[in-house]
């Protein structure tokens, strides 16, 4: 598995942002033609309590940024960032480290990938597919864990104090449909099943979730139609 140096070029300078677990928020869409895939774009489902989707998209991006209306808290980005740091370098064969605010979830899924991961092709690598968006995908490889142990799975980590059900869990769908579609675009290889873990901090082991191709093609569906929604807000101005 190598990088298409032709697609290389392409980049969108600047664009390029991670999506493990920190939600970034873009200043303009005329500005920034490419919006990360973890920001708004998922959200725009929730139509939340006090923001007006047709105010358009800085406006999100202002009403994102009070006070209590982060998707995400501070603790869980950091947890989420550190526990797929140990992931990335348990699969590296590099040292992991411990923590007392965060290890209980790298424990809970260190038993799973000593027994279920394979092999990476690709680790924390950057997609910009032309659709208008960019991210890094997680894992690009082979696991043992569901139905269709080999086939080319698209992985995504994730943490959680309680399991995931509903709408939440319809968003890291679109997300595994949005990295596969990103995926073959940029380096020339899809994946054909996508595989979700989501570590719990308990002793159970992690929450475990296989999207077949067809349910991989929906999700893409869904994350297009909320991207489709995303560039249809008109542009605004907010004042700062």
């Amino acid at each position: 598995f190598g990088l298409n140096r032709d697609k290389l070029e392409e980049a969108p300078k600047g664009a390029l942002v991670t999506v493990s677990g920190i939600l970034e928020q873009r200043t303009s869409a005329k500005d920034e033609p490419f919006v990360e895939v973890k920001t708004r774009v998922l959200r725009l489902h929730a139509r939340p309590k006090g923001y007006d989707p047709s105010e358009g998209k800085e406006a999100l991006a202002a009403w994102l940024k009070r006070p209590g209306n982060n998707v995400t808290s501070e603790a869980a980005r950091r947890r989420g960032t550190w526990t797929h740091s140990q992931i990335e370098a348990w699969i590296r064969g590099e040292p992991t480290q411990k923590s007392f605010a965060f290890g209980a979830y790298w424990r809970n899924v260190r038993p799973w990938l000593e027994q279920h991961f394979v092999e990476a092709l690709a680790i924390e690598k950057a997609v910009w597919p032309p659709r208008g968006f960019a991210g890094t995908l997680d894992c690009l490889g082979y696991c043992t864990w569901g139905e269709h142990p080999d086939a080319l799975a698209i992985m995504d980590w994730k943490t959680s104090q309680r399991q995931r059900s509903g709408a939440l869990l319809d968003d890291y769908f679109a997300q595994l449909g949005a990295y596969r579609m990103a995926a073959a675009y940029t380096y020339g290889i899809t994946a054909t099943r996508g595989v979700l873990v989501i570590a719990r901090p308990h002793a159970g082991g992690p929450d475990v979730h296989e999207l077949s191709p067809q349910q991989l093609d929906a999700a893409e569906a869904a994350f297009l139609r909320r991207l489709d929604a995303y560039y249809a807000m008109p542009d605004d101005t907010v004042a700062p």
